[in-house]
C-alpha cells in the first residue's frame, strides 16, 4: 500500500488514505496511538528523487478542491452559463449561506429553476458537501434531467476553417455513454436537403480534427423551427460503421421527442413574451 494522504483525528491516532500498489483502489484506514506506538521507522533519510509532475498534479488538485475559498463563484466560473442576476442571488446570496444542506426552490415559471439547482448541486460538490444527489422535479423537466446527465457542454459557435472559409457549428457535445461528438445545427427555417449537407462537411470535419483516440465517430443533430411545426432529424448516414446506427438511436433522445421539446419551449417562450 502506498499512503496518499494522513490526518490527525484527535484522539492520539491518525487517519490514512491509502492506495494500493497494484491494484490502484483508494481505502481508508485508522491507527491508534498503540499501533503509532508499534510503528518502526526504516529509513528516515530525506528523499528529492521523486517525480516532480506528480507533485505538480498534487499540488493543482488540491488547489482545484479549495478553489471555492478564493473565488466564490468558482462553481460559475468553470461552467459554461449566462445566469440572470435573481438566479445568481438566489444561489450564492441565500442558499449557499444557510446552515443546512435542505433546500426549498421555489420561483415563478420560466425563471430559471433547472439553471439554479445546476448551480447549486456544482457549488455543492465542488465543496464536498454533497456526493449524491436525488433529483425529484416536474414532469414537463424530466426529459431535460434525464438526457442532460449524459451530455457534456463542449462549446457553442464553434469554428472550422476549410480551405479559405469558416463556418461555425451552433453547439458541440460529448455523449459518456456514447463516447461521441454530437453536433447541432440550429434552423429558423424550412429543413432542406443543404442543411443535411452542411451538417455532413462539419461531421467529417469533426472526424478528423477533433475526434480523439478511442472515441467513436461524432453524430449529427438538425433542429428546425418554422410557424407550425417543429422538426428534429439526425444525420446518421456518415457513420462508417453502419452497425453503430441502431446504437446511436438507443442512446440519444428520438426525434418526436424533440421535435415536442421543441414546440413546449417555444410556446413557454411565447407565453413568457406575452406575459411581458
Amino acid at each position: 500500500m502506498r499512503v496518499e494522504t494522513v490526518r490527525e483525528n484527535g484522539a492520539g491516532g491518525w487517519d490514512l488514505g491509502l492506495v494500493g500498489t497494484r491494484s490502484e483502489q483508494f481505502v481508508r484506514a485508522s491507527l491508534t496511538a498503540e499501533d503509532l506506538a508499534g510503528l518502526t521507522i526504516t529509513d528516515a533519510t530525506l528523499s528529492y528523487q521523486g517525480d516532480g509532475r506528480l507533485l505538480r498534479l498534487a499540488l493543482q488538485a488540491h488547489t482545484l478542491g479549495i478553489a471555492y475559498e478564493f473565488d466564490p463563484y468558482f462553481g460559475l466560473s468553470i461552467s459554461r452559463v449566462d445566469p440572470l442576476p435573481h438566479q445568481l442571488e438566489a444561489v450564492y446570496e441565500h442558499l449557499l449561506k444557510l446552515p443546512t444542506v435542505r433546500f426549498l426552490l421555489a420561483d415563478d415559471a420560466g425563471a430559471g429553476k433547472t439553471i439554479m439547482a445546476g448551480l447549486l448541486l456544482r457549488e455543492l460538490k465542488l465543496r464536498g458537501l454533497v456526493e449524491r444527489v436525488l433529483v425529484a422535479c416536474p414532469a414537463n423537466l424530466a426529459f431535460q434531467w434525464q438526457r442532460g446527465g449524459d451530455f457534456c457542454f463542449i462549446g457553442r459557435q464553434r469554428r472550422l476553417r476549410i480551405d479559405d472559409e469558416w463556418y461555425r457549428v451552433d453547439l458541440v457535445f460529448f455523449h459518456r455513454v456514447l463516447r461521441c461528438l454530437v453536433l447541432i445545427d440550429l434552423k429558423v427555417g424550412k429543413f432542406t436537403h443543404a442543411d443535411a449537407g452542411q451538417m455532413h462537411l462539419y461531421l467529417n470535419y469533426a472526424r478528423e480534427h477533433w475526434v480523439h483516440e478511442h472515441e467513436n465517430p461524432p453524430v449529427g443533430l438538425i433542429l428546425c423551427a418554422e410557424k407550425g411545426e417543429s422538426l428534429a432529424r439526425y444525420a446518421l448516414e456518415g457513420l462508417p460503421n453502419k452497425v453503430m446506427a441502431p446504437e446511436y438511436r438507443t442512446a440519444l433522445p428520438d426525434e418526436a421527442t424533440l421535435a415536442a421539446e421543441l414546440k413546449r419551449a417555444r410556446r413557454e417562450l411565447q407565453l413568457g413574451r406575452r406575459s411581458t
